[in-house]
């Protein structure tokens, strides 16, 4: 960890690939601390750059400029001993499993301690202990032909936490599984950062996990990071269209066709205001759109909405619109009672 708190640090980091003809940018400026002892997930489309990012933490890629450190150690510098030993302390989930089809469940979690030279019986100790820990301890000499998309994760998991590592990379390790078994994965590796202390780097195109475990999230778009910060922040104050975007999918508050349609941006001979409501924190779960009505007698139609729970925090988000002549009247109370409040349009 190093002195800012930060188990993994990305400093102004660039990536350019050789391309005919010259070079093609992959990352550019990318600055971005992952709190020790955090699940902090990196979201984006396929190709902004997130998993040439996640292979600079173990050197499989070195920046072109920048620098990334681990536990303050520089990836991009260290060369023989120095980056084994780097990669010693970064375990590696990936998308599709990479296990060796002529190995037992047993064999494949025992590679790493047997590349790194572990005595037989303190080897056969840890892996025992790691096929405990993710539940296939009765599979242990089975071959991965006999196992399910899940299970077979698992074994990457444990494979990944053979060297006892500080830090644990998911290469888009849910995106092969069923929603079941995703929240099944999803609910081991919350586990495991909790009991190991260790910090958890994911790279996810998918909202709903980064809800799901990151406490941290970085949003990225064409190589830059263009919005990270706390998860819950990020859901309650999305400041990039880029993270609107992805929140749409999994909090519920996309508005319908037939009002999205007709949404005008001005307020000229509108007769509703469209926005959106976010009810977060201590008064997530206030009754307020009733107590509007109830209050100040506005009446309020609700167009789209869902109630999450981040971490053990509840978060909704509600699209609702309001009549012209009294929605000012009507955000200045919600806003007064600690809620957010944003203006989406004007609809007729």
């Amino acid at each position: 960890m190093t002195a800012t708190g930060a188990a993994i640090t990305f400093d102004q980091v660039g990536k350019a690939f050789p391309k005919r003809g010259g070079l093609v940018t992959a990352l550019e400026g990318v600055s971005l601390d992952v709190p020790a002892g955090s699940v902090t997930g990196i979201i984006g489309r396929s190709g902004a750059g997130k998993s040439t990012l996640l292979r600079m933490v173990n050197g499989l890629e070195q920046p072109t400029s920048g620098t990334v450190t681990v536990g303050g150690q520089d990836v991009g510098r260290a060369r023989g001993g120095d980056l084994r030993r780097i990669r010693r302390e970064v375990g590696m989930i990936f998308q599709h499993f990479n296990l060796l089809s002529s190995r037992t469940v047993f064999d494949n979690v025992a590679l790493p301690l047997e590349i790194a030279g572990t005595p037989r019986d303190a080897l056969r100790a840890r892996v025992n202990d790691l096929i405990e820990r993710v539940e296939l301890g009765p599979l242990a000499d089975r071959y991965p032909a006999e196992l399910s998309g899940g299970q077979k994760q698992r074994v990457g998991i444990a494979r990944a936490l053979a060297t006892q590592p500080k830090v644990l990379l998911s290469d888009e390790a849910t995106s092969a599984l069923d929603p079941e078994t995703t929240q099944t994965v999803l609910r081991l590796l919350a586990d495991i950062n909790r009991d190991l202390g260790l910090t958890i780097l994911l790279i996810t195109h998918e909202m709903a996990v980064v809800r799901d475990i990151a406490s941290h999230v970085a949003v990225i778009e064409g190589g830059r990071i263009v919005e990270a910060g706390e998860t819950y922040d990020i859901f309650a104050r999305p400041q990039h269209p880029t993270t609107r975007s992805f929140l749409s999918g999994v909090t519920g508050v996309t508005l319908p066709a037939f009002i999205a349609g007709r949404l005008l941006p001005s307020a000229q001979d509108a007769t509703q205001e469209v926005i959106r409501i976010t009810f977060a924190g201590a008064h997530a779960t206030d009754p307020m759109l009733a107590r509007l009505t109830s209050d100040l007698g506005i009446p309020v139609n609700i167009l789209a909405g869902a109630v999450e729970e981040i971490g053990t925090r509840p978060f909704g988000n509600l699209l609702v619109s309001l009549p012209m002549d009294r929605a000012a009247e009507a955000r200045a109370y919600l806003e007064r009672h600690h809620l957010l409040t944003e203006v989406l349009g004007h609809v007729l």
